[in-house]
């Protein structure tokens, strides 16, 4: 309503206006007539007398003044009606503009005006906290004093100076950080993180000197248990542009440039969990922008705690017995390139990760504040071992003898074997030629052997003929032994939540057609791929994990669906959302067949000299994976008690030799700490009487 009065107000003011004008420009028309007649006539006169000089014919006196008058009229008129037009055009114009600005658009404009004199900005929110299982802290926040600049800063070469005399940090290195783009064109840039207060008090009382730098207090993580856990905790860092884009779509969280996101592990897994809620703030400033009063505020929510499935003393206890069995191998069998491994402890009440170890490690703290490009390089670079991967989820490796139990259920459910079904083991095997000869991995042979004693003492020999009767019977089931395979979890992936997952492979004949289509020479699907299928070598790709989920499936009866979030909470540490056992794959079997394979398993971790001994009856597999141009891969898979599993580790030390003798002590020591069994055993050097 205020709006139409001040438009109607302006309209009449206009109207006046256009009527003033009018009359002005009519008055003035009226006084330069006369003016311009006179002229004409004295201009007629002097023309006349002129013409009469030399003419004895002239016209009349009063028809030269018309004709002259009429010439000075006709170019007078033109002129001046050009310039009225043009007048009234502009205040038409200017009529039409204020209509529209007051009438039309008035609102518009109002809030327009309200927003100059208004200002609002965000604040972050406090990143949600990490726990264990039994509420130990993993990963927690504290406050850091940071000293960030304007990114025109870096072409002051004072103020860069004076920054790093204080800072104690190189030009070029200031430089660098300002230059940083990684948190938005817009945003400030942090030069540096925790900064002492001898610094921060000294750039605060110099503002004058320091143009475009500040002080901010930020949120950054802590790790009070160092780097334990930290291919599972994972890191975090500032949005990248990518990171934002699609944010805006799929996480359904406002960001801004420069937030703090996860980058991986259960921080990026459970990032819509643990980002809080920016708080939002309105002040009202002046025309040089100073703040002049809050008008509202909105405090932000600090993002949820979480408590992981992770123990941290079984973690602890896994990370000590992978980094001491690559140590031993080093040490006591001169496998200098056992530098790497894994080792995954699944609790099989309720499918839960207690421990997921990888080696290398590396330090999610100095990810806090942005990471060096040099630092980045040393982390990801083959010379490094790559020490940001998970070899538990992304670590693909032969599965060698230790799919050996699932081949037997395959083969035990399609009526291949039975529980009296014996072969004999001379060492070598024959069966598709002499020139095609495959050895046992006991030059010695084993003799007549049945399933149960073949997985005992992972003969080789018993399963290549079992390779040969799945490859006889083709025509019928040309996949029945990978299908087999499959249905225990291998070659997908498990579920986990974890990204960087890999899926895996279990070759097939058409999997081989279309990986040698280039050439076909090698395309043909023969015995010799079903028998490396069996013991596990030749394309067969496996992971840590999916080894520990078929294994739970042994144990069990079922294939867990590995996790490891329990529990989120909210800020007055209540349950929000608790997560249980569920299962990824429910192979079909018979439960005597299953019961057999079990039998053989037992026999496995009796026979084993780092096994045997141990308070509890447990059960395991071994296993070597022959890789092309390095040493031997070892392999252990164990869980406990045989008869009542509740625990299942799994070990896989890169280049470390046989799985028989590296592994076992590894496996050993996280049983012995899930089942709280003080077990101090010494393990000298042994040779396992199995592969």
């Amino acid at each position: 309503m205020e709006a139409a009065i001040k438009a109607a107000v302006v309209s009449l003011l206009i109207i006046v206006l256009l009527v003033v004008v009018a009359v002005i420009v009519k008055t003035i028309y009226d006084r330069q007539k006369p003016l311009m007649l006179r002229g004409s006539r004295e201009s007629g006169r002097k023309k006349g007398i002129g013409v009469a000089r030399t003419t004895k014919t002239l016209p009349s006196t009063q028809n030269t003044e018309d004709e002259d008058f009429g010439e000075k009229k006709s170019v007078f008129k033109p002129r001046f009606a050009f310039l009225e037009t043009g007048v009234v055009a502009i205040l038409a114009t200017l009529f039409v503009k204020l209509w529209s600005m007051q009438l039309i658009n008035s609102e518009s404009y109002a809030k327009r005006a309200d927003s100059n004199r208004t200002t609002t900005f965000t604040t972050r929110a406090v990143r949600g906290r990490i726990f264990d299982r039994n509420g130990v802290e993993l990963i927690g926040n504290r406050i850091s004093l940071a000293v960030v600049a304007d990114a025109d800063v870096a072409n002051n070469r004072n103020v860069v100076h004076r920054l790093s005399n204080v800072l104690g940090i190189p030009r070029q290195a200031i430089r660098q950080s300002i230059r940083d783009e990684s948190e938005g064109a817009q945003a400030k840039r942090v030069v540096a993180t925790d900064v002492p207060m001898r610094a921060v008090a000294f750039i605060e009382e110099h503002p004058g000197i320091f143009p475009g730098v500040s002080i901010e207090s930020r949120t950054v993580r802590t790790y009070p248990q160092g780097d334990l856990a930290c291919h599972v905790l994972g890191y975090t860092g500032a949005i990248s542009a990518e990171q934002l884009e699609e944010s805006q779509v799929t996480e359904g969280i406002s960001y801004e440039p420069g937030d703090i996101v996860g980058k991986s592990g259960v921080e990026l897994a459970f990032e819509s969990v643990l980002q809080g809620v920016r708080g939002v703030n309105t002040v009202e400033v002046d025309a040089k922008g100073n703040v002049v009063s809050q008008i509202d505020q909105v405090a932000p929510q600090a993002g949820k705690d979480i408590r992981l499935t992770i123990d941290v003393d079984i973690q602890r206890t896994a990370e000590e017995a992978l980094y001491e069995g690559l140590q031993r191998a080093q040490d006591d069998y001169k496998m200098w390139d056992a530098t790497a491994g894994a080792v995954i402890c699944l609790d099989l009440e309720d499918g839960g990760v207690l421990a997921m170890a990888s080696y290398p490690t590396y330090s999610p703290s100095k990810f806090i504040g942005g990471i060096t490009s040099e630092l980045w390089e040393s982390l990801t670079s083959p010379e490094s071992g790559q020490p940001l991967n998970n070899r538990c989820i992304s670590g693909l490796y032969p599965a060698a003898s230790t799919i050996k139990p699932f081949a037997s259920m395959t083969a035990l459910k399609h009526g291949i074997v039975n529980d009296g079904s014996t072969w004999v083991c001379k060492g070598v095997w024959t069966e598709l030629g002499e020139q095609w000869a495959k050895k046992c991995w006991s030059t010695s042979g084993h003799g007549r052997i049945d399933l149960p004693n073949a997985l005992r003492y992972s003969c080789d020999i018993a399963f290549y003929n079992i390779s040969l009767n799945f490859y006889r019977n083709r025509a019928e089931e040309p996949n029945a032994l990978q299908d087999g395979l499959m249905e225990w979890g291998f070659g997908s992936k498990t579920g986990f939540e974890l990204t960087g997952e890999a899926v895996g492979r279990i070759p097939t004949a058409a999997w081989k057609a279309a990986y040698n289509v280039d050439t076909p020479e090698y395309a043909t699907w023969l015995p010799g791929d079903m028998a490396n299928l069996i013991i596990g070598q030749g394309d067969v790709l496996i992971t840590p994990l999916q080894n520990a989920v078929a294994y739970s499936g042994i144990a069990i009866g079922k294939c867990v669906k590995p996790h490891v979030l329990k529990e989120v909470l909210s800020s007055k540490g209540e349950v929000l959302i608790s997560k249980g056992m569920e299962y990824s794959h429910e192979p079909e079997y018979n439960e005597d067949d299953l019961s057999l394979v079990r039998y053989g398993l037992r026999l496995v971790a009796r026979e084993n000299g780092y096994i045997r001994d141990f308070p509890i009856t447990t059960a395991g597999k071994t296993g070597t994976a022959e890789v092309a141009g390095k040493d031997d891969f070892g392999w252990y898979v164990g869980y406990a008690p045989a008869g009542d599993p509740k625990y299942l580790v799994v070990a896989l030390l890169e280049q470390a030799g046989f799985g028989g003798t590296i592994c076992p002590p590894v496996v050993r020591k996280v049983l012995a700490k899930c089942l709280g069994i003080e077990d101090n055993v010494e393990f000298g050097a042994y040779v396992d009487e199995s592969r």
